[in-house]
């Protein structure tokens, strides 16, 4: 096992952070572009896409928001690679699994918002006066928030830095995807909560989009992580209250 990596050590490697920013800024292209060619009132729901489509373009719009988050977590594995100090293709390849195994983490979560974003399309459209669901969401993802598995798991997704996190320095392959996977449920753990907002104010809401990446960027790189939760769920559970009273919000 790789020694736990100083914090001070994190942000060395810069070409980590320029690589998931660059792939980032690429998802963010065809992620603008569909959700501008959205007639209006289509950003709710599937957005009239087909699952196996759905599933893609989700996975692009995670590639676009949860990328420049995950710049600690991917630093912090170099610097591990780094430590083995080889001079092949190997640790590129163990990097590139351990990037591929956080994408298809939520890659995954896009199955059951498909489902979640079918019934929210039907809700709205059968049952207008089932709109409170809206406001009710804000506030269990507020209170979430609170919880301590969201802190616990938001601490777990910045490996290295809060936790002491290792890796086996003489794997490859399945296991560098698997750490990934893990660390991209670590964050489903910590940030899946925001992502449900989406249903709420729809999928192709840019605005929204913007924001939650910033949001998800200051949860997981700043050094009071824990105590911007609790106010970012403080905001959320007050938004909700409002919402009851003025759906305008």
């Amino acid at each position: 096992m790789a020694e736990p990596i100083p914090l001070s050590k994190v942000s060395r490697h810069a070409q980590a952070w320029m690589t998931t920013h660059f792939l980032a800024l690429l998802a963010w292209i065809p992620t603008l572009v569909h959700a501008w060619s959205m007639p209006p009132g289509h950003q709710y729901g599937p957005m009239g896409l087909t699952f196996l489509a759905f599933l893609l373009y989700w996975t692009v719009m995670m590639i676009a928001m949860m990328l420049p988050s995950f710049s600690p977590a991917f630093s912090w594995y170099l610097e591990s690679l780094h430590m083995e100090r080889e001079v092949t293709f190997r640790p590129v390849i163990r990097a590139s699994s351990f990037l591929l195994g956080y994408i298809f983490a939520w890659f995954l979560t896009g199955i059951p918002i498909y489902g979640l974003s079918l019934a929210s399309e039907y809700l709205a459209t059968h049952s207008p006066s089932l709109t409170i669901l809206g406001p009710i969401l804000l506030i269990a993802v507020g209170a979430y928030q609170q919880t301590p598995l969201a802190r616990n798991s938001l601490s777990h997704c910045k490996p290295g830095m809060a936790t002491g996190c290792a890796i086996p320095v003489t794997s490859v392959g399945l296991a560098d995807v698997s750490l990934g996977l893990r660390n991209g449920l670590y964050c489903l753990g910590a940030c899946g909560g925001l992502m449900l907002i989406m249903l709420v104010v729809g999928l192709m809401n840019i605005p929204w989009m913007l924001g939650l990446t910033a949001l998800i960027f200051c949860l997981k790189t700043w050094g009071q992580s824990g105590r911007f939760s609790v106010m970012v769920g403080v905001c959320l559970i007050l938004t909700g209250i409002l919402a009851f009273f003025y759906p305008v919000l």
